[in-house]
């Protein structure tokens, strides 16, 4: 998936006058891993191995529309269910504004395990995107 990232850096000189730069798009890439399911994956221990895991990687969105909180939470469950990851586990509550969901997968190249969680908390107008994986080290000789 590819985007740009367009910035506008804003600050005041040395006379205290306020300036604004644009920058020059950015174009980015996000790549995700090639996975297959693991079908003796549960919740229990997903999340056991949620705590060993060493390497991890959060994203924090804001839920500006809390009334479409449901449609978030089912659009990131569609889009995450198209990789090749088990779902271990949803919950969801309109009456609570709330939702959460485990993932597990492990890549086929390199065996890398990967969990991901995901939480809408309404009352707090945050939606999170949770990564926990291991890389397999390779040694290089010189």
């Amino acid at each position: 998936m590819k985007s740009s990232v367009n910035a506008t850096v804003s600050f005041f000189d040395a006379k205290d006058r306020p300036q604004a730069v644009t920058m020059r798009p950015k174009e980015i890439s996000i790549t995700c891993p090639i996975f297959f399911t693991e079908k003796e994956a549960n919740l229990a221990r997903v999340k056991s191995l949620h705590r060993t895991l060493d390497h991890r990687d959060r994203k924090v969105f804001p839920l500006i529309d809390i009334e479409k909180i449901s449609l978030i939470y089912s659009s990131t469950l569609n889009v995450l269910g198209q990789y090749d990851i088990k779902l271990i586990y949803k919950e969801f509550s309109d009456k609570d504004n709330f939702g959460e969901a485990w993932f597990y997968g492990i890549t086929k190249v390199k065996k890398n395990r990967i969990i991901t969680y995901i939480l809408l908390n309404g009352e707090n107008n945050i939606f999170i995107i949770f990564l926990k994986y291991n890389f397999l080290r390779i040694n290089y000789r010189k």
